[in-house]
């Protein structure tokens, strides 16, 4: 990436590495949760890939006294004590094989899925995929496997929860779309130090894709089709890891990034006050109907 034109990337691999999204988690005790998710597509279909995936989140191990004095003296964030993070565990693309009537692609996907979580030890409520307008996948979900599984639809609105612990603003009131707001939520938890065991494929799509801003002063990563011309390939890597973590947040996991102990918590208003001066001045020019 040329220098200078990561500003508008939704992340950069500078930011994965200052932030350790790289590394391996260390984990407080054994008492984590596991998340399965897929990004579904069919052998063929605009080029796509159908991955499947595990995320783990639970607690970190707690900085010794020690690191935090180093963290405070070099102005760095320290850990907070117990905080959650998250990993991934494994990433891969599912085999979907040309069948005949009775053994559909769907049936293949559901087939792998349900297979791969039994393994594991993931339940089908901690089960969750991309659903889009794919209404014969959700019926195989729930006639192969279970209703419990978790469908969800990315071309959808953006969702009513927070942005994360730190932005207390809605997500439809922050982001144009949902899918951005699912892209963004890694990008925050990357920022947060809360990532771990990001891949460098993985990583290369997240940085491939760009953002803007857009009426009411809200975030909106470009078009899969405009990625497409521009790189060549989908984002399948990154469109299942940003499914996940959407997962993940569902069962419990927080965004919440560290702050050192002489750092005001107010000064963050000052993002919201900015927003809702901006969507106020928007408001001024719409025209009154009613008048």
């Amino acid at each position: 990436m040329p220098k200078g034109q990561g500003q508008r990337r939704v992340l950069t691999r500078q930011a994965c590495i200052k932030f350790g999204a790289f590394t391996d988690p260390l984990w407080r005790d054994s008492s984590k949760t596991s998340i399965a998710f897929l990004d579904a597509a069919y052998r063929g279909v605009g080029g796509d890939r159908c991955v499947f995936g595990e995320f783990q989140f639970g607690r970190e191990a707690a900085a010794d006294a020690g690191e935090i004095a180093s963290a405070i003296v070099s102005h760095e964030e320290p850990k907070l004590k117990n905080r959650q993070i998250i990993a991934l565990i494994d990433l891969m693309i599912i085999p979907i094989q040309a069948a005949g009537i009775e053994d559909l692609p769907e049936n293949q996907i559901v087939t792998f899925v349900r297979d791969q979580c039994q393994n594991r030890g993931i339940p089908a409520e901690n089960f969750f995929y991309d659903s889009g307008m794919r209404t014969s996948l959700v019926q195989a979900f729930s006639r192969e496997w279970s209703t419990a599984t978790n469908s969800i639809d990315c071309g959808g609105k953006p969702s009513e929860s927070a942005v994360s612990d730190n932005i207390r603003t809605s997500s439809r009131e922050y982001y144009s779309k949902f899918v951005t707001e699912l892209w963004f939520s890694v990008r925050l938890a990357v920022e947060s130090g809360q990532f771990r065991g990001m891949t460098e494929e993985a990583c290369k799509e997240f940085c491939e894709r760009e953002w803007k801003m857009t009426a009411g002063n809200k975030i909106e990563i470009e078009s899969k089709e405009e990625m497409k011309l521009k790189t060549g390939r989908s984002p399948d890597l990154a469109d299942a890891i940003s499914i996940g973590l959407f997962g993940a947040r569902q069962k419990g996991f927080t965004i919440i990034r560290a702050e050192g102990p002489n750092i005001d918590r107010r000064q963050q208003s000052w993002r919201r006050e900015l927003r809702e001066k901006s969507q106020s001045f928007w408001r001024q020019g719409e025209l009154n109907h009613a008048a």
